[in-house]
């Protein structure tokens, strides 16, 4: 038996067209579509260009411990089981696209998600909540991540150093190779063990400051989704 495979002429010379309506949730635009399944799709795009490479570092961050914090409404043992019953998958990540010449880019704090069509619009609300209502003040469960995140990218370094010199090269010549580098480079690292070394009080001025930033990223005019 062998696997079945498409032929280039099994595939219509033109794509199908998607079909998609463009609606309004709370004054954001939403751009909606029908994939044709049970499962419900949500994608949000967040402009976050205006950030210093600093803050670029902390963006990165507060991706990777959205969604483990305590919010206002459900503590950090409770949420997990929340996001599980909702949400089949969930996903925060800094997004860096080119711009039209190297002096420009575009840089953006991406929401994705899935889950039962029927739970489409619980499953807007807690990404809501975890984007507005977090309460950034588990300092002990940011070190944990802090540290994790820091061993992992020092593992990576000593395996695959070949593009974390790319990254690194491409930082002084391009707005997004810069950007780059400050949400997962060399330049990254280095401001992870230089929080880390501050201690307590290095945390609490972090979760402080993601707190600034999530608001800040957050705010309406800011956002768009589908």
């Amino acid at each position: 038996a062998s696997i079945p495979m498409l032929k280039l002429e099994d595939l219509a010379e033109k794509p199908e067209p998607l079909e998609m309506t463009e609606t309004d949730k709370a004054g954001v635009p939403v751009m909606k579509h029908s994939v044709g399944s049970g499962i419900a799709f949500l994608r949000a795009h967040f402009l976050a260009s205006d950030l210093t490479p600093e803050e670029l570092s902390k963006l990165a961050m507060l991706c990777q411990v959205l969604g483990s914090m305590a919010t206002k409404k459900h503590s950090r043992s409770a949420l997990p089981l929340e996001i599980k019953n909702i949400l089949g998958r969930v996903s925060f990540v800094p997004s860096v696209l080119p711009g039209s010449d190297p002096l420009h880019g575009r840089v953006m704090l991406s929401v994705s998600a899935a889950c039962l069509a029927e739970l489409g619009e619980k499953a807007a609300e807690l990404l809501a909540e975890l984007l507005t209502e977090t309460l950034w003040e588990d300092a002990d469960l940011l070190r944990d991540v802090m540290q994790q995140a820091s061993v992992a990218a020092k593992m990576t370094l000593a395996g695959n150093g070949i593009n974390y010199a790319i990254t690194r090269a491409l930082s002084y010549q391009t707005a997004h190779g810069a950007a780059g580098e400050a949400i997962g480079g060399v330049t990254f690292l280095q401001w992870l063990d230089k929080t880390l070394n501050a201690g307590e009080e290095g945390l609490k001025a972090l979760l402080a400051d993601m707190a600034g930033l999530a608001k800040r990223v957050g705010r309406r005019g800011r956002g768009g989704g589908g």
